[in-house]
């Protein structure tokens, strides 16, 4: 199935599916699903409080605290820690996130800032998250099997790898 998100909205042939809604501070990020009135909460624990992403997870949850998808980020193969030790001038690029919905296990890659697409363990393509750049907003492509949260936490899980390789600054 073909989806659009744009402003914070997941439509599918011009009907609303899902609202992402933002809070003023954190990373709590909330999934709203207009037809039934649920509401899904993704976040971003790092229990180490390094900022390193091998400690970093992301998870959707509903609202009795079920974990639904949850992703583990992890650094570019030509940028792994354990074979080059950590850069010395910059961060380790963040590339993808090894993700498990339900028992099933897949890999988010963040092609460029633009373009994303998920993986099964069969090394199929289940996920496609493209920019329209020109119009705005973001095409994603999904099998019929996911719902509209599943969908929008993953687009989330995208734009978290993303911004795992922002500079900060303090």
């Amino acid at each position: 199935m073909r989806y659009i998100m744009k402003s914070g909205f997941l439509s599918e042939e011009g009907k609303i599916l899902a609202e992402i809604k933002i809070p003023f501070s954190g990373n709590l990020k909330t999934v709203f699903l207009p037809d039934n009135g649920k509401s899904y909460e993704i976040s971003v624990s790092d229990p180490s409080g390094m900022g390193d992403v091998r400690y970093k997870s992301y998870a959707l949850t509903d609202s009795d605290g079920k974990v639904i998808v949850e992703g583990r980020p992890g650094y570019a193969s030509e940028d792994d820690l354990n074979t080059i030790g950590w850069p010395a001038y910059r961060l380790p690029k963040t590339d993808h996130a090894d993700i498990k919905i339900g028992s099933e296990k897949y890999v988010l890659t963040m092609h460029n800032s633009l373009n994303y697409s998920m993986k099964n363990s069969q090394g199929n393509t289940v996920l496609q998250v493209m920019h329209t750049e020109i119009s705005g907003g973001w095409t994603i492509d999904a099998p019929d099997n996911f719902s509209p949260e599943i969908i929008t936490g993953l687009f989330i899980f995208c734009r978290y790898i993303e911004q795992e390789n922002e500079f900060i600054v303090g």
